[in-house]
């Protein structure tokens, strides 16, 4: 079964993307394009499969509203941005918290983590909240590739933490599982790690801001042109995020769209006073700064085109279900194996792809054995990992270009630290935690473990893993700096 024509349409498929992508140096999103037409095309001459536009075109505009979400919460941050509203912001958490470094990091994440911890996807933190905290890591002393990697690592996380975590409901969807009871699975994963990323790619370069040196982070004159009113736009788009979630029956008519949109008028008028328009390219007015915003968000909706595009054409050639039939008939040990290693690779396509095409073959593979939630729980981690690989790297490319680089690779490479976290941590609960949960340790009965417990399970969990990543953290920085001058500071 593994040597079918399938796998060659796969190869193909995937060799003529980085084709395009490094000897033609044609975009990501053009080239994923016609790697799929490509793909179209060889399904039609070996297979007999339809070459249509349609099923190209439907594929292409999948993305569709996650394109506009981006698009408009782009405009919404680059007009905070522009008209003060983040430096006030940035100044008074950094007032707050600045006197101790590794409880701002920690704040820092948990606010990169929000957007994508209601929306359900990576790349709006890395737009949004990401845009307000790289560069304090920045102008801070943290190295701009860890900073990225900083935005592109918690970005991720918050994909995957409650209340909205869509690849885990993609799975869900596919092998007929109910999306409840996520909540503390999910927290106990992704909290840890969270702490974790923040302080091993930031604790070595921050220390302590004072009243003295806040200036050189962070642009102190704003205080004196703004009062707390300019903050009601950030609050009524954190207001109606979370109000959403909590009353959906009333409040989904909005839309996050329409949030952003509404918090990006209320900035012009909140905000400092801001020319509306000089000519095209001052960036400084108002119509210039929206038509810079347009054309950086363009690349974007190209990638994720391509990426519908590539997935559709994936299932209509076959290529789908030959990798969901060969997860599910290979040995117990290879499907683990396959499944820490082909998750990920497929999710640098797509995490989407990645846990609605194999993810609920691995997960209908294990479901007998494990415990059904925190197994979805721990693959929907593994599948979020894709963002910071290739070939799309779709977060680690946008972070990269907001920092100057050309491509993902060193952004990659900085974070290399949080994404083998990540994929142990993910492995772990697909398969050690969930085994747990359902009464079993590596096949020995041990009995109704959160049936004896309760939710405190999920606690202990989230606690015994702050304790084995915080050790790591201590030996890490022990053997690579035994005096760590940063921690002296912050000690005095």
């Amino acid at each position: 079964m593994f040597f079918e024509i399938e796998l060659l349409i796969l190869i193909v498929m995937l060799g003529s993307y980085v084709a395009l992508m490094k000897l033609c140096k044609l975009s990501s999103g053009v080239s994923l394009m016609v790697s799929a037409l490509l793909g179209m095309l060889l399904g039609t001459i070996f297979n007999g499969t339809p070459f249509s536009f349609r099923f190209f075109v439907e594929g292409s505009f999948s993305y569709l509203d996650t394109i506009i979400t981006i698009c408009v919460a782009m405009i919404c941050i680059s007009l905070m941005k522009l008209t003060g509203i983040l430096d006030y912001f940035s100044t008074k958490i950094i007032r707050l918290l600045g006197k101790i470094p590794s409880l701002l990091v920690i704040v820092l994440a948990l606010i990169v983590m929000f957007p994508a911890m209601v929306t359900g996807t990576a790349i709006s933190s890395a737009v949004t909240t990401g845009a307000i905290v790289l560069p304090i890591l920045i102008k801070w002393g943290v190295p701009k590739q860890k900073a990225a990697a900083f935005i592109v690592t918690e970005s991720i996380i918050g994909q995957v933490c409650p209340p909205v975590n869509l690849p885990a409901m993609l799975i869900c969807d596919v092998v007929d599982v109910a999306f409840n009871g996520f909540e503390l699975p999910l927290l106990a994963m992704s909290i840890p790690l969270a702490i974790f990323s923040a302080i091993i790619l930031t604790r070595e370069y921050v220390k302590p801001i004072t009243d003295e040196n806040i200036s050189e982070i962070v642009n102190v004159d704003i205080e004196k042109e703004l009062n707390f009113t300019c903050l009601i736009p950030l609050l009524l788009v954190i207001v109606f995020m979370v109000a959403e979630v909590i009353w959906p029956k009333y409040l989904a008519i909005f839309g996050i769209t329409l949030t952003f949109a509404v918090a990006a008028v209320l900035s012009i008028f909140l905000g400092k006073k801001t020319k509306f328009f000089t000519n095209f390219d001052d960036k400084e007015s108002i119509v210039g700064n929206l038509l810079d915003c347009t054309k950086n968000v363009l690349p974007i909706a190209g990638i994720l085109m391509g990426i519908g595009a590539f997935m559709a054409v994936f299932t209509l050639v076959g290529v789908r279900g030959y990798l969901a039939l060969n997860c599910t008939i290979m040995p117990k040990t290879l499907q683990v194996i396959f499944t820490i290693i082909l998750l990920p690779l497929l999710g640098g396509v797509s995490a989407y792809g990645s846990a609605s095409i194999i993810g609920p073959s691995f997960a209908l593979s294990f479901i007998s054995s494990y415990d059904s939630v925190v197994l979805i729980a721990g693959l929907s981690l593994l599948a979020s990992i894709g963002d910071f690989l290739p070939p799309t790297a779709l977060s680690a490319d946008y972070e990269a270009n907001q920092i100057g680089e050309k491509s993902w690779f060193k952004v990659t490479t900085a974070g290399i630290s949080t994404i083998i976290a990540m994929l142990v941590f993910g492995s772990l609960f697909s398969f050690i935690v969930s085994e747990l949960v359902n009464g079993h340790f590596f096949g020995v009965e041990i009995g109704d473990i959160v049936g004896k417990l309760g939710n405190v399970f999920y606690l202990i969990v989230m606690l015994v893993g702050l304790v084995i990543l915080g050790l790591t953290l201590f030996v890490y920085y022990m053997v690579k700096n035994p005096f760590n001058k940063n921690m002296s500071e912050e000690v005095k």
